[in-house]
Order: structure tokens, then sequence, then C-alpha cells
């Protein structure tokens, strides 16, 4: 879940109009402020620095208009679906702005200016958390909810990393995803919950980014038979290699690139950017000898569209299978599998 550090951080940014006022600012300046593109009005009490608006990331962004709107509501609201996923720092693939999202038992479902979406449903006390000061849906309920109004996408990536997080052993994935089908079943008739079964279904706990959970999505919906997080003995008899995906009977393995892992200081423990490189070009060099398999590597931007990855695949001289991939139930699910044995022995 969200730091407090990161929400006051974003708190920090906000000025009222009062406090706007007290620094020295008065009406027309304020005005001036906003059409000079200097400041940006959040919500009708409540700005920001335009340029810090400018370089922060969407999900900040959105962080802050919760802010806002907390600050000028007569009663808490509950935070729900993608609002409250930025909350528990559950993946949205591709977010860009987005209205808040809001549950309540009753209530208009969208203001007046279409910047908050308020969701009619039921909400039981194991449904709610309270993370630093927003009261929101729990991780469970949230995963579902963004599963339900969401894309394929989206509520996949989203799924996974809730399936990863509360689920540390398959057994408490297969409790995690049976008590989450559960959850579906209970609130008959609900709009979305065919999209969060089918999410449900499809969901991996072993994925370790949106980007994996996304690329699995397309290569089964491709045709492909695919395993995930494969092992590959590794020098001396150390700790083995994980690989993204295995392309069953191609003799391939798939990895996603992605920047974080150069970039992210709990990932890359004080090492240098070069340093990574070089272990992972080492890396790679001990895989494709000891399995003699190919290795073929993708990023977020080839994940734009389902063409797009397609396109990259050939362009490596992958062929397309022409079937379909079945979608798993549960009791085969394809993040509870028995330990694959390792690749290179």
């Amino acid at each position: 879940m969200l730091s407090t550090r990161v929400i006051s951080e974003a708190q920090a940014q906000l000025r009222t109009y009062g406090q706007l006022r007290a620094s020295g600012l008065n009406r027309r300046g304020v005005e001036r402020a906003l059409a000079d593109g200097l400041l940006r009005r959040v919500s009708r009490d409540s700005y920001v620095d335009a340029e810090y608006w400018r370089q922060t990331t969407s999900e900040i962004r959105h962080l802050i208009q919760m802010l806002a709107a907390l600050a000028r509501a007569e009663k808490p609201p509950v935070f729900s679906h993608h609002s409250a996923a930025i909350l528990h720092r559950l993946p949205l693939f591709q977010f860009r702005d987005e209205p808040l999202h809001m549950t309540a038992l009753q209530g208009p479902r969208v203001n007046s200016k279409g910047k908050i979406v308020r969701h009619i449903g039921r909400l039981e006390a194991d449904d709610l958390i309270q993370i630093g000061p927003f009261l929101c849906t729990s991780l469970m309920r949230t995963a579902v909810d963004v599963a339900r109004v969401a894309s394929l996408e989206v509520g996949l990536g989203s799924m996974d990393a809730a399936l990863r997080r509360d689920g540390k052993s398959m057994q408490r994935q297969r409790d995690w995803l049976r008590a989450a089908q559960q959850h579906v079943s209970k609130v008959k008739g609900m709009r979305g919950n065919a999209a969060a079964r089918t999410v449900l279904a499809r969901a991996n706990g072993s994925a370790e980014s949106v980007a994996e959970s996304v690329s699995r999505l397309y290569l089964e919906d491709f045709g492909f038979d695919v395993a995930t997080q494969v092992a590959v003995r590794s020098p001396y008899g150390g700790r083995p290699y994980r690989v993204d995906f295995e392309l069953f009977g191609l003799g391939v393995f798939g990895e996603v690139d992605g920047v974080v892992k150069y970039t992210d200081p709990e990932m890359t423990r004080g090492k240098t950017a070069n340093q990574l490189v070089i272990e992972e070009k080492q890396r790679e060099d001990w895989i494709r000898g000891v399995t003699s398999y190919r290795m073929i590597r993708w990023g977020m931007p080839h994940l734009r569209t389902r063409g797009v990855f397609r396109d990259r695949l050939i362009s490596f001289g992958i062929a397309i299978p022409v079937r379909r991939r079945p979608v798993s139930s549960l009791s085969t699910h394809p993040s509870l599998p028995s330990a694959p044995k390792d690749r290179g022995t």
C-alpha cells in the first residue's frame, strides 16, 4: 500500500484558495497564474503548482485529486476500483487520467462534471480498510472491482499483483482465488461479474510485473503453450535463474525488459546500470549455452496493442499458432502447477 511519506508529499503540494491568498496572491493574481499555466486548479478550492502536475505520474495526480475530494467531503467516502488500486499500489496497465471511483449504498453514479464515478454496491466490514487518511476497499475487493469494470489487460495485471502479494504459497493462492470467486458469486447478477470470473480464471501469482501479466495474456490468446518463471540451472549450483516465459515446443525463452529493474533502488541494490547490464548479459549467455534455447526480448512499448506485440514476435521468426488456447479452470489453474524441472539439467 502507499506509504505515509508518499501521501504526505502529495498532500504538501495542495493549496487552498485561502492559502494562496495568505501567500500574497489576490483573486486576480490567482486567475493570472492559472491563465499563464503556473497554477492548476484540481477542484473548486484546491490548486497545485502546474509544473509539478506536468512532471509527476498519472498515479500521483490521481492521488492528489483524491486528497482534494476528501478535503471537501462532508462524510469520508469509500474509494474503490482504480482509486483504491492506487492506494494499494496495484499496477494499472496504461493508466492515464481516470475519474475518481467511490462506492456507496446509494446516490448519483456520476457527478455533474464526470470527475467522480460512484458505484452502487454493498460493502461488508471485511471489504474496507484504512490507508492513511483514506477509507477504501480491501485488496481483494479492489482487485475484483477493477476486474469487473476495466479491460482484461488492466484487470489481469491488478489481479496478478494482488494474488502474488496475498498468496505467499501455492495453497494460499488457491485459498485466495476461491475466496475471490466466492465474493463474485455472492453478489449475483452484478454487472461485470462475468469479466471478473474470466480474470480470476486466468490470474497467475508468479507474474512479477504488469508487463509479464499482459505478455502472458497475449501469448495465451495467440495460442502459445506458455510456462512462466521457468527455472534454469545456474553456475556452480547456485540459486536457479528464472526466465519469464518458455514457449513450449519452440526452443524459445522470452523475457520482458523494463526500465524499473535498472532504476528502482529496491531492485538495483546499490549496483550501477552498467553493472546490471553486464550481469544480465552473462546470465543470458549462460542460459542460452546450457539449454540451446533462443532468447527473445520485448518491453512495454511492444505491449501497446496485441498487434504491435504480434509483429514483434513475427520479426523474431516466431510463427503465431492458428488455434486459441482455452482458458484454464481453477482445478488446473496456470498459477498453481507443480514445480517444473530445471532447464539445463
